[in-house]
């Protein structure tokens, strides 16, 4: 038996112009309505508009990663112990690793 057969349904309401503009990036990428939203879902694909959105986030993630890099260096060098900035650098730094699977 497949593992892989589409018997569930999504049903969702779109303006008029958002739906014309459906179709047309379905026609360009010669697909069906269907197969587009499963390839998105399927590949994390994410709308180009929100692209610039995750970019501009993590160019802003990386200045404050590059911040508290220069942060940990002086507390090291100081002999200063401000909370966990190692850890915050990881987690920023993940972060951005996130942010760049999906742009």
């Amino acid at each position: 038996m497949r593992s892989n057969i589409k018997n569930k349904s999504l049903h969702i309401r779109i303006s008029d112009k958002d739906y014309k503009q459906f179709q047309e990036l379905t026609k360009t990428n010669g697909t069906t309505m269907s197969g587009y939203v499963i390839s998105c879902i399927r590949e994390k694909k994410v709308p180009d508009e929100s692209r610039k959105e995750l970019r501009d986030l993590r160019n802003q993630l990386l200045k404050i990663g590059t911040n508290l890099n220069q942060l940990t260096r002086l507390a090291n060098t100081q002999g200063i112990i401000i909370g966990d900035l190692d850890q915050t650098l990881k987690d920023v730094t993940e972060t951005v690793g996130k942010i760049n699977e999906l742009i």
